[in-house]
């Protein structure tokens, strides 16, 4: 339900508490208020506190204002692995504590590896979910070597229609 209409509902309800409680005070109408319609002053309270959380973020955070950048847009989704981070970092060799921002659409098997050995130690769905890909890109990794997630996709999604 949309901001407005969950305004527009609990205005409804102060109004018939009011009317229905005359000489009663704020305070007590409230209680009422919350007791009876408690689904609807949580929902609307919800909306409030994301709106308030939203200005926070904005005010925190300027660069995140606004609709998404279009390379943000682009990125690639990749439905089931929701907990690999669209971008991530990993690290440039066992020697060197360099570290790279990658893109998980242009990530190669030998990058989603490097986050795999980042991760080691600390059991979480997003290793679980790396596994699966590592094991997926693998496969074409055989035939394509340096192939990325995203030509991987394009090539399973490729097979899939043909099937």
């Amino acid at each position: 339900m949309s901001r407005n209409a969950l305004e527009r509902k609990v205005l409804a309800a102060v109004s018939q508490a009011v009317e229905m409680a005359p000489g009663s005070d704020a305070a007590e109408i409230a209680r009422d208020i919350c007791a009876q319609h408690s689904a609807l002053i949580n929902d609307w309270n919800f909306q409030r506190l994301v709106s308030l959380c939203r200005s926070q973020l904005m005010r925190q955070n300027p660069m995140k204002r606004g609709r998404p950048t279009l390379q943000h847009r682009q990125q690639l989704r990749l439905p089931g692995y929701d907990h690999i981070p669209m971008r991530f970092e990993i690290q440039l060799s066992a020697r060197n504590q360099a570290r790279k921002q990658i893109i998980l659409r242009n990530a190669t098997l030998d990058d989603l590896k490097k986050r795999r050995a980042l991760l080691r130690g600390e059991f979480s769905p997003e290793l679980a979910e790396l596994n699966r890909l590592i094991a997926l890109m693998q496969r074409y990794d055989e035939s394509r070597p340096g192939i990325t997630v995203a030509e991987a996709f394009e090539l399973r999604a490729a097979r899939k229609k043909k099937a």
